[in-house]
C-alpha cells in the first residue's frame, strides 16, 4: 500500500483540479444536504487548499446561531461559537480561518451534536486522509458524537492505510 505521505500529495493534487463548476455544485448539495439535519450546534470547519466550500453551510449555521468553529490550541481542538464569520474569525499560522477566542465563546464538546470532518480522501471504511496533525482523531476519540465526513465524491477510494490511532468516521457526505 502506499505511504500516507504519498498518498496525501496525490489527493492534495486531485482534489485541487477540480473544476469550478464542480465545487460550485458541491458546496450548494453541502447545503442541502445539511440544512435541516442538525437541530443544536454543528461542529463545521473552514475550508483551505481546495476542500469543498463551506462558507455557505456556515453562513446559515452562524444566522441560526448554531455555528461551532474548531481553534488550534497546542496539540488539540477548542470549540468554539461563531457569530459572524467576517469580524469572529482570523487566519491562523496555517493560513486556515479560525474563531477569535475573545469574540467567539469555548463550547464545550458534549454540547456538540455533530461533527463536520474534512478529509483528503475517504474509504468504503469510512477512514479518512488528513494532514497527519491528528487533531481530529483526538477529538473524536474524547466524545461518542456523530461525525461526518465532508468532502467531493472523487475523493472516494477503496482502502485506505490505518493507523491504531485513527479513528473512524459514522458516515460520510461526499457530494
Amino acid at each position: 500500500m502506499i505511504p500516507k505521505i504519498e498518498l496525501r500529495k496525490q489527493w492534495l493534487q486531485i482534489r485541487k483540479s477540480l473544476p469550478f463548476s464542480r465545487r460550485k455544485e458541491a458546496a450548494e448539495g453541502l447545503v442541502s444536504a445539511l440544512r435541516n439535519r442538525a437541530k443544536r450546534y454543528v461542529l463545521s470547519f473552514s475550508s483551505t487548499q481546495g476542500e469543498i466550500e463551506t462558507r455557505p453551510l456556515n453562513e446559515l449555521l452562524a444566522h441560526e446561531n448554531r455555528l461551532l468553529l474548531p481553534k488550534v490550541v497546542g496539540n488539540r481542538l477548542t470549540i468554539h461559537l461563531v457569530s459572524n464569520l467576517t469580524t469572529d474569525l482570523a487566519p491562523s499560522a496555517w493560513g486556515i480561518m479560525e474563531p477569535i477566542a475573545e469574540k467567539c465563546p469555548e463550547i464545550p464538546l458534549d454540547s456538540v451534536h455533530a461533527i463536520l470532518v474534512p478529509g483528503l480522501a475517504f474509504d468504503k471504511n469510512r477512514h479518512r486522509l488528513g494532514f497527519g496533525k491528528g487533531y481530529y482523531d483526538r477529538l473524536l476519540a474524547e466524545a461518542p458524537i456523530p461525525s461526518i465526513g465532508i468532502g467531493f465524491i472523487e475523493q472516494r477510494i477503496d482502502e485506505l492505510p490505518i493507523d491504531p490511532w485513527d479513528i473512524p468516521l459514522d458516515n460520510t457526505l461526499l457530494l
